[in-house]
């Protein structure tokens, strides 16, 4: 399994805790407050630490807020005196000084010259309670159960984009041909394929490669379930039994369908690279999906922790002097709400407890599911490298060809008549064609001079259907 601690994605995230307000208060909002619905996976980045520094980060905001409120107090006590100015200059220096503490801590810990994930250099003095939170955080990235919401189209969230994908129908019960005989087809189990599959795919060798049993559960669904929600008035599991996860390889309900998720993490977490993988067997016929989703590059805006220069501290300074000018007038008007709302907040957040309590008393389809991810929140619609479009096209085929030839090669030790998948594995490898049966239905195919072809798929508004050989679309399959 990656090592998504060392990852370049997990360090930028960590520096937005302190750069970026908006993503540092929707971290705390959605992962670490989220007391009813599950978590959204995050691929590729440490999540439990990318929350731990934005509740640091907040700390630091409070500090802040209460140390503007206290010399405002003193401004109005010494009214009329001529020391009036000293608590509004003191109110700036506190400014400053944090948004100068920020930036440090910044550049002393997510810079390429000094993240050292394994010995961090923040003490964090978080309670116990909030400790144990992030613990929970952590174990639910690597679950094997992904409650989605009822409201999204793809239950695959964090998987970015849908990237493209093929399904086909087979014949099971008809044996191939050896010396003009026709013999009978050996009866298998879905998991023993999907064993073996998995073991042809492993058997690659890719760097970054994570073979998962995967459980997608619809979030709408689940509320007198207790195999995944202990009661009404908690978050679901997000792990359980592998022995349960495996019954659903056999019976799959709409609800709950169990995927082989194989990812690919590359680039230092920078491209994610999934694809979930199912089988069904439907009387005398076997079915075959598979899901391509493209995790991009996160957004610029999160790179310029590298544009930070640690030896230029002179020009930091000044640039900070900058900024708190601007920052503390506005911060000495609005920092008495801001005050008023940190001390409120125990008490806002026992109210929204008590109102989501009464939705879910009341609403017997209460969406337990992830809405979001942050990871995929924080994501561009644009590759940084070249080379990055380039790896996505050469793991996506090396993956796919490796499963059709399992495929292929686990039905054939059984005794059954491959010919007619064989005949169009080329299609699949070579168009991303969808093959039914014996007919073949393109997913994206032209033939003739100029001709052109594109499939809308209905996800709120049409759009067209992205191209594996083409960019990736800018709007998620949500």
């Amino acid at each position: 399994m990656a090592d998504v601690k060392r990852t370049d994605t997990t360090r930028y995230l960590s520096a937005a805790a302190y750069q970026d307000e908006v993503f540092r208060n929707n971290v705390i909002k959605e992962v670490v407050d989220e007391e009813y619905r599950a978590i959204g996976p995050s691929y590729g980045v440490d999540l439990a630490n990318i929350a731990r520094h934005c509740l640091i980060a907040k700390r630091d905001d409070v500090m802040r807020d209460v140390s503007i409120v206290v010399l405002l107090s003193l401004t109005l006590v010494l009214a009329g005196s001529v020391f009036i100015l000293l608590p509004l200059l003191v109110a700036w220096f506190v400014v400053f000084v944090h948004s100068w503490r920020s930036e440090s801590v910044v550049a002393s810990n997510f810079t390429k010259a000094t993240y050292a994930p394994e010995s961090p250099k923040l003490d964090d003095n978080l309670n116990s309670d909030l400790k144990s939170r992030l613990t929970e955080i952590a174990a639910e990235q690597h679950g094997n159960v992904v409650v989605y919401s009822g409201s999204r189209f793809s239950p695959f969230i964090g998987a970015g984009f849908d990237a493209d994908g093929w399904s086909f129908t087979l014949r099971i019960d008809k044996g191939k041909e050896q010396l003009g005989t026709s013999l009978e087809p050996i009866p298998f189990r879905l998991e023993e394929l999907y064993d073996y599959v998995a073991n042809g795919v492993g058997g690659l060798g890719i760097d970054g490669l994570v073979i998962e049993d995967k459980l997608y559960v619809d979030g709408q669904e689940i509320r007198d379930d207790n195999r995944f929600l202990p009661t009404p008035y908690m978050r679901p599991y997000a792990e359980v039994e592998l022995s349960l996860v495996k019954s659903f390889v056999d019976n799959p309900s709409q609800a709950a369908r169990y995927y082989k998720a194989l990812r690919v993490v590359s680039w230092k977490g920078d491209l994610v690279l999934s694809i979930f993988l199912r089988f069904s067997q439907v009387k005398s016929n076997l079915y075959a999906e598979a899901n391509y989703f493209l995790l991009p590059p996160l957004h610029a805006k999160y790179h310029k922790v590298d544009e930070i220069n640690t030896a230029l501290k002179l020009r930091r300074a000044i640039n900070q002097i900058a900024r708190a000018s601007i920052k503390a007038p506005l911060l000495l008007v609005v920092s008495p709400l801001l005050t008023l709302r940190h001390i409120l907040r125990p008490y806002r957040r026992w109210r929204q407890r008590r109102l989501l309590e009464r939705v879910i008393n009341r609403n017997l389809v209460f969406d337990y599911g992830a809405k979001i991810s942050i990871r995929e929140s924080a994501t561009s619609t644009e590759y940084r490298r070249y080379f990055q479009k380039l790896d996505k096209e050469m793991n996506f085929k090396v993956i796919e060809r490796r499963i059709l030839d399992s495929i292929v090669e686990f039905l054939d030790s059984k005794n059954i008549d491959t010919s007619d998948l064989q005949n169009r594995q080329q299609w699949i490898l070579n168009e991303g064609v969808i093959v039914s049966g014996g007919s073949i239905e393109a997913e994206s195919v032209a033939l003739g001079k100029g001709a052109m072809s594109q499939i809308s798929r209905l996800t709120g508004r049409t759009r067209q259907q992205p191209q594996r050989s083409k960019e990736f679309s800018g709007t998620s399959r949500s």
